[in-house]
């Protein structure tokens, strides 16, 4: 439901939206606000389980939802006057400066020519780099305009705010479903508090609550720390309106934001062996150092920014990183719309659409890409 159109719902059927927590105030929150336009190139399993058709069915997926994420945006400015959400394309920037990693960047630049085809001396929109203006790099890619930038809490807020408008939605906050009955023409959702919630069909879109029920699945569950600078200095501020992708391991995103600079990665995967709390918080300050540590190594700027604040984001992964978009197994009427991985929302507006007709049974073509059992 988070990026179903209004206008859909005005003429489609009776929704009922149930939130364990308040609305905006869990992983939206810690969600960076980027929207990639392809899939993750540095996540090498992907090639290993994807076919090269599947990836290109991916991509132009990817850059449909940006399309119509703009679209949802525009229609919540028209119809609420007040409204004024923001969302902006930037370039990309994916860089390395291991002998490994720029191999890879030349072989991504040498395949996006092929691509696009585009010849060496008309390539505007994708360029090959070797230094960057706020960065210290020797070796990049641009792809001028591929990445959606937007603020989170402040688009699901709109969002719901406009759906509490219409009749044939009902919404209601700390609601949890702690029991999900699936018969043959129904389904009966029970709440924490014990109220009763009939329904034709049901679709699951919080995957840390939802993977319960997918038991059969490798899933890898892991946190992603972020640091966020104090405001940079005024000067060529124009000239960090990009996000920037290392492509070195572990992976880390950059991303400006109204003055600000946004550095996550260090990922850690949460196995059974260091799931205990202790073990966790003890990770925390090394993790965040890490993130300074790297920001003054890669930040051209001498005058390195004072660190704000600090947070991390549990995100769950796949196999192959792609989202599960499916019928649950042994659950007839039950639907997933599992948004995994740091392309959360782009994968959230293509299950939304996919997931639109369900009512009429109706599946689309590409529903296989993201099926559980894939």
């Amino acid at each position: 439901m988070h990026f179903q159109h209004i206008t859909k719902l005005k003429l489609g059927f009776n929704v009922c939206l149930i939130e364990k927590n308040i609305i905006g105030y869990g992983h939206t929150l810690e969600n960076l606000g980027i929207v990639y336009s392809k899939l993750d190139a540095n996540d090498v399993r992907k090639q290993k389980y994807l076919g090269a058709e599947d990836i290109d069915k991916c991509n132009e997926l990817l850059k449909e939802s940006i399309m119509e994420i703009e679209k949802i945006v525009a229609e919540v400015n028209t119809e609420k006057a007040e409204s004024n959400l923001k969302v902006n394309k930037q370039d990309l920037l994916e860089f390395s400066d291991r002998f490994s990693g720029k191999i890879k960047i030349n072989k991504a630049y040498d395949k996006l020519l092929e691509s696009n085809n585009i010849e060496n001396n008309n390539n505007k929109n994708i360029q090959y780099v070797t230094e960057n203006n706020v960065l210290k790099i020797s070796n990049g890619l641009i792809e001028k305009d591929s990445v959606l930038v937007l603020n989170p809490y402040e688009l699901a807020q709109e969002l719901i705010y406009m759906l509490s408008k219409l009749k044939n939605v009902e919404i209601y906050e700390n609601t949890e479903a702690e029991v999900i009955h699936s018969l043959k023409d129904k389904v009966e959702v029970i709440t924490h508090n014990k109220f009763k919630i009939i329904a034709d069909k049901c679709i699951l879109a919080t995957s840390i609550n939802a993977i319960k029920y997918f038991k059969d699945i490798d899933f890898e569950i892991c946190k992603n720390y972020t640091i966020v600078t104090d405001r940079l200095n005024n000067e060529n501020a124009e000239k960090k309106l990009f996000v920037a992708v290392d492509n070195n391991i572990p992976n880390h995103t950059i991303r400006f934001y109204e003055n600000h600079m946004l550095i996550s990665g260090e990922e850690l995967v949460l196995k059974e062996r260091i799931v205990t709390e202790d073990i966790e918080n003890k990770s925390f300050d090394g993790k965040y150092k890490k993130l300074f540590n790297y920001l003054q190594s890669i930040y051209k700027d001498t005058n390195i920014p004072k660190i704000k604040s600090c947070f991390y984001s549990v995100d769950i992964k796949t196999k192959d990183g792609l989202p599960l978009i499916d019928e649950v197994y042994g659950m007839p009427n039950v639907y997933c719309n599992l948004a995994l991985g740091k392309n959360s929302i782009a994968y959230a507006c293509i299950g939304a659409k996919m997931l639109q007709n369900i009512c009429k049974d109706y599946y689309t073509k590409n529903m296989y890409l993201f099926r559980a059992n894939r």
